[in-house]
């Protein structure tokens, strides 16, 4: 009986180790990680330079009593 028992634990286990992801699974959110990261620090340079502009604009508009 303990030896049944043992079997179907360890057939358990087994499955749940199938189902658990990878070392690939790991290495790609990493990637995935460092884009966001990437792309995050592009998006702030992008809005400062669109609020740079529009305080240029907002002044050229006061110069001119626009």
């Amino acid at each position: 009986m303990q030896i049944q028992e043992r079997e179907k634990l360890y057939m358990e286990l087994k499955q749940v180790m199938q189902r658990q992801p990878g070392p690939e699974v790991a290495e790609q959110l990493q990637i995935y990680q460092q884009t966001l990261k990437d792309k995050t620090k592009q998006l702030k340079a992008s809005r400062k330079q669109m609020f740079d502009y529009f305080s240029i604009l907002s002044d050229l508009h006061a110069e001119h009593g626009i």
